[in-house]
């Protein structure tokens, strides 16, 4: 894998590569889909040809990025951990039904789909699971939303 490439690049500029990273987003995810939305700035620039071959990264502002990103409210990923620790009691015993409603925000088949993770909390003789133990499984969960394989 590249290594990365802002220390070299002009105060204010970035690749969207890089960009992605620094907001918790998969390149692939901002240059597939975000890209192509209306108002997505414009490149200002592209890196020189890598040596192996191919066309240089492009280059962006990253104020332009941000200002764009910032006026997407359907692009932002809700706080998971914030979420838990201010909607309920950790030592609540919930259903999957009302952690998903109250805490997630999500389909109750979303959280319930993760019961055979390995990991995933242990129901008690009540039928029902901690909050704190939901929500600490919730907040580090495998999967697209989980933490970032490329975190250096």
């Amino acid at each position: 894998m590249d290594q990365t490439i802002s220390p070299l690049l002009p105060a204010g500029l970035v690749t969207l590569q890089d960009w992605a990273e620094r907001i918790g987003r998969s390149p692939r995810t901002v240059i597939n889909h975000w890209r192509p939305r209306p108002g997505f700035p414009a490149p200002v620039g592209r890196l020189p040809r890598p040596v192996h071959g191919g066309r240089g990264r492009l280059l962006y502002e990253e104020r332009a990025l941000d200002a764009w990103r910032e006026a997407q409210p359907d692009l932002w990923l809700p706080h998971r951990v914030e979420l838990a620790r201010e909607a309920f009691d950790p030592e609540a015993r919930v259903t999957l039904g009302w952690f998903a409603t109250h805490v997630a925000r999500v389909a109750r088949k979303t959280v319930t789909q993760y019961r055979d993770t390995v990991g995933f909390p242990t129901r008690g003789v009540d039928g029902k699971y901690r909050a704190a133990d939901l929500a600490r499984f919730w907040s580090a969960r495998p999967g697209k939303r989980g933490a970032s394989k490329h975190r250096r």
